[in-house]
C-alpha cells in the first residue's frame, strides 16, 4: 500500500515538496529499493543541502558502488564548505575509483591543511602515495609531521633505504623500538644498513643484544641473522650451537 500510494506521488514531481521527496526516499529504502532511493536523496540534497539527504546519498552511493554518483555528492558539498575530514576521504576514495589519482592526492592535502590534527587524512594519503611506489613523496609526507610514531620513523627508514639513502635511515634506528611487533621489522632493517655501510660496530651492538636473548626469542629469521653474525666476528661454537638448532628445527 505505501508503495502504491508512494507511485501515485511520483507521477507529480512538480508539487513535491521537500518532505515528500524525503518521506518518498525513505519509504524506498525500507522496501529495499536504495537503487531507486539514490536519485532521490541526491536530488534533495542538491535542491535543499540537507544533512541527512547528503549523508543517506553518500552511503547508498557508496554501497552501491556508483562513484560518479558520490563523486558528485561530495563535490557539490565541497563547493558548499562543507566537509569534513571522512568526507574528504571518501571524496579522495571515489576519485581513486574513478581514475582521478592527482585529484585524490589534492583533495587530501586540502583536507589536511584545513584538519592538520586529522590522522586519517595523513595516513590516507601516505597510503595512496606508497601505493602508487611515489616514495619521495611519502618521505616528504612522514618528514613533516610534527612527531613521528614508532612506525612512523620504521616506515620512514625503510623508504629512505628503499631510495637509497642509508646513513639517513640508520640514524633513525639509533633509538630503540619498543614496540615489540615493530621491534624486529626494525632491527632487520638496521642490519641491513650496517651490513650495506660496513658497520661492524653497529654490526657488534647487534650481535650482542641477539645473543643474549634466550633461544626462545629469537624468530627463524633473526635466529639466521644470529649465525651470519657468529661466522663474521669468528665465534665459531656459536655459529656451530645455531647451525645444529637449526638442523633439528627442520
Amino acid at each position: 500500500a505505501a508503495i502504491t500510494a508512494l507511485r501515485r506521488l511520483q507521477q507529480q514531481p512538480a508539487r513535491l515538496t521537500p518532505a515528500d521527496r524525503k518521506t518518498i526516499a525513505e519509504v524506498l529504502e525500507w522496501n529495499n529499493l536504495p537503487a531507486e532511493a539514490l536519485p532521490v536523496w541526491v536530488s534533495l540534497y542538491r535542491d535543499t543541502g540537507s544533512p541527512l539527504a547528503f549523508r543517506r546519498a553518500t552511503d547508498l552511493a557508496r554501497g552501491l558502488f556508483q562513484w560518479e554518483t558520490l563523486l558528485g555528492v561530495l563535490e557539490q558539498a565541497a563547493s558548499r564548505g562543507r566537509l569534513q575530514p571522512e568526507d574528504y576521504i571518501g571524496l579522495a576514495e571515489a576519485q581513486i575509483r574513478t581514475g582521478r589519482l592527482d585529484a585524490a592526492i589534492a583533495t587530501l592535502s586540502e583536507g589536511r591543511l584545513l584538519y592538520p590534527d586529522a590522522a586519517r587524512l595523513t595516513e590516507r594519503l601516505l597510503t595512496l602515495h606508497l601505493n602508487l611506489r611515489d616514495f619521495p613523496a611519502a618521505i616528504t609526507l612522514l618528514e613533516g609531521q610534527p612527531t613521528l610514531s614508532e612506525s612512523d620513523r620504521v616506515q620512514l627508514a625503510s623508504l629512505l633505504w628503499r631510495t637509497r639513502q642509508p646513513e639517513r635511515a640508520l640514524a633513525l634506528l639509533d633509538a630503540g623500538i619498543d614496540d615489540p611487533e615493530l621491534a624486529e621489522n626494525a632491527q632487520i632493517i638496521r642490519l641491513d644498513l650496517a651490513t650495506y655501510l660496513g658497520r661492524t660496530d653497529i654490526l657488534r651492538k647487534e650481535y650482542d643484544r641477539l645473543s643474549a636473548r634466550g633461544d626462545d626469542e629469537l624468530t627463524p629469521v633473526l635466529e639466521e641473522r644470529l649465525l651470519g653474525l657468529a661466522v663474521l666476528f669468528k665465534d665459531y661454537p656459536q655459529a656451530l650451537r645455531l647451525s645444529q638448532r637449526r638442523f633439528e628445527a627442520t
